[in-house]
């Protein structure tokens, strides 16, 4: 299976590595960064530039006060769901809610946890610095050929990330399915960052992580990424109303208040996120963009993506690898010369 105690020490090795290496790697700039293009994004910056000019930036800004703001997120999700969440909490941007989780479990003193593997690297630090046990319940990450998870039979904590954001699937249906009966079964816990969910490329519209016990599961959702607008800081996290004081406890200690443009960027990319268009727009250009580069012989692979903008492919000319960020950053050993690629890079346009 994985390595224990500090399974993540060297995965965050790699990260801090490349933190710190080639200006532009390091800065997000490269195939496989996270800088992004959004050619569609001009009308939402000039209404937020307008909005932005009228807020009264003197005293502190939290987005937990503004109740418009959480009901709008609260309608948002029946919408797109068909379930009512129990309860928001809104932060500035996904980093900083997955923060806060770990500080959560370790403000209630739970020493272990168990996950689906990969976890984004922020994560991983977080269990890592609060030094909470982690353990996989699966040799394979869910897209997998022979994928199968062996979850405890006891009441416990399970974290997962779906999509797997890497290589931009989906985790199946089947295998949310399996971890609702077991949470059923067990009462345990389910902390899903679904930070890239609602950038489906087929546009069907409806996550089966929604369909979880809303009183023992939290996700996490980003407006900033599903929208490719990063210079606003913006995500929230549906969660348990039981568990809402200790979370929004924990993230306001670490992180006090926002920034009183966050408050504009988030009253607009709700509405920006329930229209629809910008989304489909960038995963249209992504599509695109992808198809392009499997016809040019750029990449191939057996993995189809289909949410998102990251790609996990085989990159064929081999002089780029040592720009590219491979499996080692993603505890994925079994794909050799595969990369993560940045749909919407714009390294890209060199090549498409």
């Amino acid at each position: 299976m994985h390595p224990e105690p500090d399974q993540f020490a060297e995965l965050l090795a790699r990260y801090e590595e490349t933190e710190f290496g080639d200006r532009d790697i390091a800065a997000g700039r490269g195939l496989s960064g996270w800088q992004c293009i959004n050619p569609f994004a001009a009308d939402l910056l000039e209404d937020l530039a307008s909005t932005a000019s009228r807020i009264d930036r003197v005293p502190y800004a939290y987005l937990e006060d503004d109740p418009n703001l959480s009901q709008q997120i609260i309608s948002l999700h029946a919408e797109l769901d068909g379930v009512l969440p129990q309860e928001v909490y809104s932060g500035a941007g996904a980093n900083s809610l997955l923060f806060a989780y770990a500080a959560m479990l370790r403000q209630a003193n739970i020493p272990e946890v168990y996950y689906l593997p990969p976890l984004y690297f922020v994560l991983q630090y977080a269990l890592r610095l609060f030094r909470i046990r982690a353990r996989p319940v699966a040799a394979l990450h869910a897209f997998e050929s022979g994928f199968s998870m062996n979850l405890p039979a006891k009441r416990s904590h399970l974290l997962l990330t779906d999509p797997v954001w890497y290589a931009g699937i989906s985790v199946p249906e089947a295998i949310i399915e399996s971890i609702r009966v077991w949470q059923r079964a067990t009462g345990s816990t389910v902390f899903v960052d679904g930070s890239f969910q609602y950038m489906p490329w087929d546009h069907h519209i409806g996550e089966s992580t929604a369909n979880l016990d809303s009183n023992l599961t939290f996700r996490v959702v980003s407006p900033t990424k599903s929208l490719a607008i990063h210079g606003y800081r913006f995500a929230y996290v549906l969660l348990p109303q039981a568990e809402a004081r200790s979370f929004a406890n924990a993230h306001s200690t670490i992180y006090g208040s926002t920034n009183a443009d966050t408050l504009s960027f988030a009253r607009h990319a709700i509405d920006a996120v329930r229209a629809r268009t910008m989304t489909d727009k960038l995963t249209a250009l992504a599509q695109a963009r992808h198809q392009k580069l499997r016809e040019l012989r750029f990449t191939e692979s057996s993995l189809q993506p289909d949410r998102g903008y990251f790609i996990f492919e085989r990159v064929l000319d081999h002089t780029l690898q040592k720009d590219l960020m491979d499996g080692s950053f993603f505890d994925q050993t079994r794909f050799p010369q595969y990369a993560r690629l940045n749909l919407l890079s714009p390294a890209l346009n060199a090549f498409v």
